[in-house]
């Protein structure tokens, strides 16, 4: 075996001393970094999961407050189709009437009654009590006339409206114009 003169001996521990210390930068420095990176990693792993969470539930809260403002707005708007007075009801079957060019000849109703569930309990709301009120009127008016008539009643009348019965006859006298009889029932809230 040869021997290693000093310049080789000193590359030779130069080469040692230089592994040594990349293996105790390594050990000592690299790893513990990046065990921390690792760490830091995680944790914001776990981060994001609960800002979605939270951004999850912002999200089901919207939802739930759009909901209620929709409940609220078709409360309002059931609320609003049950008037307490039945004149205004009765009043607004003649007015809507008249803006579509239709003759009524006469609107009858009948005695409030209560309306009952299926165990014959008065039904109430807001502690208010469900009346219906039957209504017959007597109409003249051409056929186009009564369908915008009816859309009239269903859209624009404060207060749920059930056709009962419709008879339409032709004119003796051979008008254009039709004889209706519309039978309604009109749903209302009284105290």
């Amino acid at each position: 075996m040869k021997k290693l003169n000093p310049s080789q001996q000193k590359n030779i521990i130069a080469t040692v001393i230089t592994v040594a210390v990349l293996i105790a930068a390594g050990v000592f420095i690299y790893l513990p970094e990046h065990n921390k990176l690792d760490q830091i990693k995680e944790q914001l792993t776990a981060v994001e999961y609960q800002i979605r969470q939270v951004q999850g539930a912002a999200d089901t809260n919207k939802a739930i407050e759009e909901k209620i403002k929709a409940l609220q707005a078709r409360y309002q708007f059931v609320e609003s189709k049950f008037p307490s007075r039945e004149y205004e009801a009765l009043r607004l079957l003649s007015d809507f009437a008249r803006k579509v060019n239709i003759d009524i000849l006469s609107i009858r109703s009948e005695p409030k009654a209560m309306l009952l569930d299926e165990d014959q309990q008065k039904i109430e709301a807001d502690g208010k009590v469900c009346q219906k009120l039957p209504v017959s009127v007597e109409l003249k008016c051409r056929y186009q006339d009564l369908l915008i008539y009816m859309a009239m009643l269903k859209e624009s009348l404060p207060s749920y409206v059930m056709v009962e019965g419709l008879r339409v006859r032709k004119d003796e006298t051979g008008a254009s114009k039709l004889n209706i009889t519309l039978d309604l029932i009109l749903y209302l809230l009284s105290a």
